[in-house]
């Protein structure tokens, strides 16, 4: 097995001296999106050392991917061309040939083919592929894929987005586990202080009284009339007590000691309260700011999400340089858009030309 799993040929200018190499890079981009390592001249010949680097890798590739654009196999006609001996070298090699053309470009092989070119009219077709919109194009070549080069499928790179899911689901699975066997009791208390009712005792005859969860904005208030009725309970408290007393001497003294243990009893359970009360309006004030952390990040995400797409619709009015400026700020800003990677190489190509 080679180096490369798919050689990309294709011709760099037609002759009207239209350039077909943005056209190449977004299909070499798409398959290495996908796991396959791409043989592209335009980046693997930057030293000019053609002729030996290029048909040792025809030889040595799982597919021979012919790119046809408006003038590939018309100066294929002439001998040394080097689409020619590329093509010429894959049929000699025995390499599977993929030819694809851009929105039907080509639509039939020319009957005038040189003899040792021959072979391709056998070929079984030639894949019409779309490039202007990136979600037909990337279907495009799914379907390629799947009807032409079923046998071959990436054996050196998985695609880092099924890594990182598999990442965060090992990480879920522990949080759950952690949770569950270690931190369930831990857990359950803190439910049982947020959600159960509070019980105010001012004394064990006294029934029991349930304070709801405070919001923060009813504290205040709610503390005032927590004071104010247990206050109120406390004398009537003290007033059945001291009916019940009787006139002698040893209830007398029970008499003088009662109303203030049931003071200070009163006082202690008030104090309680009041000082529970910013425990309970925590959770509810933590529920507020996250609700605002979310809503933040929602308008982050769709801010950028605005950006991509303003950015493309610049590149699709050839304002390139306009539209490199917002891809790579959002490349800096750490946006994982899909396909802005790409856009940002067309760009400059088109800058650069």
């Amino acid at each position: 097995m080679g180096e490369y799993d798919i050689f990309f040929s294709y011709r760099r200018k037609d002759n009207d001296g239209h350039s077909n190499v943005d056209v190449a890079r977004a299909f070499c981009y798409e398959f290495e999106r996908r796991g396959y390592k791409v043989f592209f001249d335009y980046n693997e010949c930057t030293d000019g050392y053609f002729s030996e680097k290029i048909l040792p890798a025809v030889r040595t590739c799982d597919f021979f991917i012919l790119l046809l654009t408006k003038d590939t196999l018309e100066r294929c006609k002439n001998e040394g061309d080097w689409v020619r001996r590329e093509i010429e070298e894959a049929i000699k090699s025995g390499r599977k040939i993929v030819p694809v053309t851009p929105d039907g470009i080509v639509k039939y092989w020319p009957k005038d083919l040189p003899e040792t070119l021959k072979p391709l009219s056998a070929n079984d077709g030639i894949q019409i592929t779309s490039i202007h919109r990136e979600s037909t194009f990337r279907s495009d070549i799914g379907l390629l894929i799947e009807q032409r080069m079923a046998r071959k499928k990436p054996h050196k790179v998985v695609e880092k987005r099924f890594m990182y899911i598999g990442i965060l689901v090992v990480i879920a699975i522990l949080c759950i586990l952690f949770f569950v066997f270690w931190g369930g009791r831990d857990g359950e208390d803190v439910s049982s202080v947020v959600d159960s009712v509070d019980v105010v005792k001012v004394d064990s005859s006294i029934q029991q009284e349930e304070v709801p969860t405070i919001l923060p904005n009813e504290s205040q208030n709610r503390v005032e009339k927590i004071k104010k009725d247990t206050e109120s309970k406390k004398k009537e408290k003290v007033k059945e007590e001291q009916k019940q007393l009787t006139v002698s001497d040893k209830k007398s003294n029970q008499e003088e000691t009662l109303p203030s243990k049931t003071e200070e009893t009163v006082e202690k359970n008030v104090e309680n309260v009041v000082n529970e009360v910013p425990h309970q309006v925590e959770p509810e004030v933590k529920k507020v700011e996250d609700s605002k952390t979310v809503k933040d990040n929602v308008e982050e995400v769709s801010k950028t999400n605005r950006d991509f797409a303003k950015a493309k619709r610049l590149y699709s009015a050839h304002r390139y340089k306009d539209a490199l400026e917002i891809f790579e700020r959002l490349k800096r800003e750490g946006a994982t858009e899909s396909g802005l990677d790409m856009y940002i190489d067309l760009c400059r190509n088109k800058i650069g030309g």
